[in-house]
């Protein structure tokens, strides 16, 4: 019997990043703990994003999700555990969310590392384009 993973109640050091640096007016939801799946038939399976927007109804904000926002650990969306290289792995998901109409967005902790404040604008104007 293969064992079952427990649920994460909520997000880590980099999604709480993440999340700070969005807009107040367009909040992120978190969903990484297991709220929302979505089936990417490029992959082969189904993905647990890490954040959505929510769709356009607030009654129902996981339907019609259209965007969603990825956090990626440089140490677990390595090489070394993905087996391709970080832009190819990006590429990837990125495409398999559009192949099935979502838009992703690919946040590395490097980057937020790096340069928050350049990460905050790619991550405004993400929430800002239109679908």
């Amino acid at each position: 019997m293969a064992k079952r993973r427990k649920r994460r109640k909520g997000p880590n050091g980099l999604e709480k990043r993440v999340a700070s640096l969005a807009p107040k007016a367009k909040p992120l939801k978190f969903t990484g703990n297991g709220k929302v799946w979505i089936q990417l038939p490029l992959l082969g399976k189904r993905k647990n994003p890490d954040f959505i927007v929510p769709g356009p109804n607030p009654r129902r904000p996981f339907e019609g999700i259209q965007k969603v926002v990825e956090a990626f650990g440089d140490y677990y969306h390595s090489e070394q555990f993905t087996g391709l290289s970080p832009k190819d792995h990006e590429r990837q998901l990125v495409k398999a969310y559009a192949d099935v109409g979502i838009l992703c967005l690919v946040i590395w902790e490097s980057q937020i590392k790096k340069n928050p404040r350049a990460v905050r604008q790619r991550l405004w104007r993400f929430l800002r384009k239109e679908v």
